[in-house]
């Protein structure tokens, strides 16, 4: 393995990638000490900020470029990363918060058909618009599918989904990893033997958001089963090539 330590961008390269985003423009000149003073020198920083100001109509599009339509000085800055995010993802509609969080349940590659199956009953017809929107917004790009005739998608970032993810409470997290492991075990098929061990990992995530909630009533032990059983299956075949430090740690999670 090779480490690279990654510098922050220095200012000057904070103003380079803000004109490669907007072009050259009086709005990228004025905005550019507000963006770069609070991102210091993180690139995704710069990104979702300048996002965050296109979202409020700070930033609009004006003659083929970028206008101010807004007081720079009145926008609020997130102190760090994860509070930008969490400010982005809190600016979406009620709709679109229903539809992103159970796609970042999923994973940090998502499924449209798992997240309209995740979404509630009122929303499920309107997935595929809502996630265009997000596409739109630059939260989530369209992704080469695992299945086919899904359309499969990814979070732009990693933070962006757990922002999304961390903003759910843990009783919702614990029936929508559930629900996604039933659903990836039908849309798997014949598959399903190279998807054992990540639908044992949602089914142990739901049980271990269920025993933080309290006592374990009678489902949720056999949801533990459940995973008990998903875990062992691929514990036992690591084991039988080889691979006994995989078969260890999937062998302990199954028991």
């Amino acid at each position: 393995a090779t480490s690279m330590l990654l510098e922050p961008l220095s200012a000057g390269e904070c103003g380079a990638l803000l004109e490669n985003l907007l072009g050259r423009s009086d709005a990228v000149d004025e905005a550019r000490a507000r963006i770069t003073d609070a991102a210091e020198g993180n690139p995704l920083f710069v990104e979702e900020m300048l996002a965050m100001l296109i979202d409020d109509g700070v930033l609009r599009r004006a003659d083929g470029g970028w206008a101010l339509a807004g007081d720079l000085a009145a926008v609020s800055v997130p102190p760090t990363i994860q509070a930008l995010l969490a400010a982005r993802l809190d600016r979406l509609d009620h709709e679109e918060r229903g539809v992103i969080g159970p796609a970042s349940v999923v994973g940090r590659v998502f499924y449209r058909g798992a997240v309209a199956e995740l979404a509630p009953e009122p929303l499920r017809s309107k997935v595929g618009a809502h996630l265009m929107t997000l596409v739109r917004r630059e939260l989530i790009r369209p992704h080469p599918p695992e299945f086919r005739g899904e359309d499969t998608y990814r979070f732009r970032h990693i933070l962006i989904r757990d922002a999304a993810y961390d903003a759910m409470p843990k009783e919702a997290r614990a029936a929508l990893h559930e629900r996604f492991a039933s659903w990836l075990e039908r849309a798997a098929g014949e598959r399903l033997r190279e998807y054992e061990e990540i639908v044992g990992y949602h089914l142990e995530q739901a049980h271990h958001y269920r025993a933080e909630l309290g006592p374990l009533d009678e489902a949720g032990r056999a949801v533990g089963e459940r995973a008990g059983r998903f875990l062992a299956a691929p514990g036992r075949r690591a084991m039988a090539r080889g691979d006994f430090r995989g078969a260890v740690s999937l062998l302990a999670r199954a028991a």
